[in-house]
Order: structure tokens, then C-alpha cells, then sequence
């Protein structure tokens, strides 16, 4: 299986045989990929589009998965993927990407999303990072309630060990795997 984050495709502007599924289909016939990305800015008339989530599953994992789908806001957020295992085992898979802040860029995906946040919710000045990293700990509170073990890869944009959403999931009982598993990578001496 493989997460994806920050994809950068507009499937809604690809023909058929160029969507990422196909694709991969290509590759491993029996796979199954979902991207999502931003459904809401019509403006985008290219075939790429910062942002977005995703993931292929191999027909091992394929073969596990009930359900799939993404955040309700439908910007790209995240994405998950469900599997059922044996002894009712369930496991919830979660892609996602938080932006980076570029308010200075009309046409930014920050702005799309404000303008979003702004219009949907009448926010006046949304802060998006704060409101991604509240609804994506909802998404995994939710998820861990209902019995799931969750897996979450985030391209966050921020420090992983000490930002909001870190100490969200740590309040949740998650851990940063990598670095508990690694050292964390050092900046070279000078």
C-alpha cells in the first residue's frame, strides 16, 4: 500500500486513460488507487493542481479494504481507506496534507481554501491550520471510537514532533513512528 500527499493531478481535467487509477492499473492490473484533490475551485483549468491526497492498494491489500473515501469539505484534505481483517479486526488508513501558508498569492490553494472556509462557513478569517488540524483529530477521535486502529501519513508542512496537530495525536495516544524508529535527521555541521 502507498499514501499519497500532494499528488498535484486535476483528475476532473484528464481523459480517461491518464487518471491515476488507469494508471497504476497498468503497472499491477488487480491494484486500486483514489486521489483526491480540490473539487470545489472551478477556476483550475489545468491538469495540475497543488495539492491532494491519495493511495494504491496492492490486491493484497485490496482484497481487505470496505470502504474508501475523503474529508467532507471535499478540498483535498485527506483521504482514507477501511480494511476488515480476521477476528473483526479494523484498520483506518489516513492520507493527508496541510498546505502552506501563502496568502500573498491570489490564486493560491491557501486562498482557495480561505475562500472556501469563508464562503461555506462564513468565517471572515479563517485560520486554516487550525481548523484542518481540529477536524483531521474529529476524523481520527471518530475513527479510534468506533474500535479502528488508525495510520496516519500527513505531510504537514510544520515540525512533526512539537506543531498542535502532533500533540493532538499524541493526546489521542498516537506516536510518530519514524522518529521512534530513527534518529531524527541532524543538519549538517558547518
Amino acid at each position: 500500500m502507498a499514501l499519497f500527499a500532494e499528488h498535484g493531478l486535476n483528475e476532473a481535467k484528464l481523459q480517461s486513460p491518464h487518471i491515476f487509477n488507469t494508471r497504476m492499473k497498468s503497472v499491477e492490473p488487480r491494484s486500486f488507487s483514489y486521489i483526491t484533490n480540490n473539487i470545489n475551485e472551478k477556476a483550475v483549468a489545468s491538469l495540475n493542481q497543488t495539492g491532494g491526497t491519495g493511495f494504491t492498494l496492492s490486491p493484497l491489500f485490496r482484497f481487505h479494504n470496505d470502504d474508501h473515501g475523503c474529508d467532507p469539505t471535499g478540498l483535498g484534505w485527506w483521504m482514507y481507506t477501511h480494511f476488515r481483517g480476521k477476528g473483526h479486526t479494523t484498520v483506518c488508513m489516513i492520507s493527508a496534507y496541510q498546505l502552506c501558508k501563502n496568502k500573498r498569492d491570489y490564486g493560491s490553494v491557501w486562498n482557495q481554501h480561505c475562500q472556501y472556509l469563508c464562503d461555506h462557513r462564513n468565517i471572515v478569517d479563517p485560520d486554516h491550520r487550525a481548523i484542518f488540524d481540529a477536524e483531521l483529530l474529529e476524523e481520527v477521535r471518530v475513527r479510534m471510537n468506533t474500535g479502528d486502529s488508525v495510520v496516519l501519513g500527513v505531510d504537514n508542512n510544520s515540525d512533526v514532533c512539537t506543531n498542535v496537530l502532533a500533540k493532538g495525536l499524541e493526546d489521542l495516544g498516537l506516536h510518530e513512528t519514524i522518529l521512534s524508529l530513527h534518529a531524527p535527521a541532524s543538519s549538517p555541521a558547518t
